[in-house]
Order: C-alpha cells, then sequence, then structure tokens
C-alpha cells in the first residue's frame, strides 16, 4: 500500500459546509438565500476555492446552532456526532406545508401520479418529523 492509501481522509471546511447544507435539506439557492450571500459564493466555499471568512462562519455557526469550531476544524468534530439543529423540524414542517398548498392550488391539474409522489413525499417528511421529536417512535 502506498502512503496515500494510508493516508487519513481529512474533511474539508468547505465540505463541512456542504454536509451541514445536505443534512438541512437546502439547495445551493436556499442555502445562499438563508445566508444571505451570493449563490457562487456557497458553490466556491464548497469547492474550496475561496475560503469564508471567520465572521461569515461565526454567522453560520450562529444561524444553525453550532459551535463555530464545527465548522473550523472539521475532521475534529465528525458530524455523525452533531445533534440536528433546533430548526430542522421547523424546516421539515415548512416543506409539509409547501407541499399541501401546492397540491390544493394545483388540485385540477395535477396528475395522478404526480399527486401520489407529492402524498409519499409527505408522508416520509411526517415520519421523519416524528423520529427527530421523538427518537424511537417509527
Amino acid at each position: 500500500m502506498t502512503s496515500i492509501e494510508n493516508a487519513a481522509y481529512t474533511t474539508t471546511i468547505g465540505e463541512r459546509l456542504q454536509q451541514i447544507r445536505y443534512a438541512l435539506g437546502f439547495s445551493i439557492f436556499d442555502f445562499s438565500e438563508e445566508l444571505q450571500v451570493m449563490p457562487e459564493t456557497i458553490d466556491s466555499w464548497e469547492d474550496n476555492e475561496v475560503m469564508p471568512t471567520d465572521e461569515e462562519l461565526a454567522a453560520i455557526a450562529g444561524k444553525y446552532k453550532l459551535d463555530v469550531a464545527v465548522l473550523k476544524y472539521p475532521n475534529a468534530y465528525p458530524l455523525e456526532n452533531m445533534i440536528p439543529p433546533n430548526n430542522f423540524v421547523e424546516i421539515i414542517i415548512d416543506q409539509i406545508d409547501d407541499l399541501n398548498k401546492a397540491k390544493v392550488y394545483q388540485a385540477e391539474t395535477i396528475d395522478p401520479k404526480t399527486a401520489l409522489a407529492i402524498d409519499r413525499r409527505i408522508d416520509l417528511l411526517q415520519l421523519l418529523k416524528a423520529s427527530l421529536i421523538t427518537p424511537g417512535a417509527i
């Protein structure tokens, strides 16, 4: 084995930001809106082309109730040890509401397969919400 194959994988700050974005279920556009930066900025952070400033990292950490060290030193804080942000359940509830509104708004024009897909997604989000509110409930 070469030394490269033996080397421990290191997570970059950009990769950690992307992991958090995925965990929150945000697209780059949603995340950029939340953080009030351009989508290109998020993309350049995640691609490690540009490093976010300490102030930007502190703002992200504060918004999602994270210790800034989780962002600055991703290898010292494995993502699986992180507790979902307090507003994660709120995000899921908003997604469920949006899907229900879309169904009602487009009730006459929506085809049955799409309606079924929306219902299934709502069901999955309801299960996810229940598991976050009461771990072990499902």
